[in-house]
C-alpha cells in the first residue's frame, strides 16, 4: 500500500464527494460504550497480507485444473 494525497486519488475524477483534506474520526462514541477499536492501519496491513496468500495459493477450483 502507498499512502495517497486525497488530491492526487481525485485526479481526473468525473464526481467527487466533498470531504476535508485531513480528518480524523473522533472514536469518543465509542469508546465509551467498552469497545476497543484496533488501529485501520494494522488491519488493512493483516487484510493485505491475506490476500495476497490466498492470490498466490489460487483458488481450489484453479488448483484441480
Amino acid at each position: 500500500m502507498t499512502p495517497v494525497s486525497t488530491a492526487e486519488y481525485t485526479k481526473g475524477a468525473d464526481r467527487v464527494a466533498v470531504h476535508p483534506a485531513n480528518s480524523c474520526l473522533d472514536l469518543s462514541a465509542i469508546v465509551a460504550t467498552g469497545f476497543t477499536p484496533r488501529d485501520s492501519r494494522a488491519v488493512a496491513h493483516e487484510a493485505a497480507a491475506a490476500s495476497g496468500a490466498r492470490a498466490q495459493r489460487g483458488t481450489r477450483r484453479e488448483r484441480e485444473v
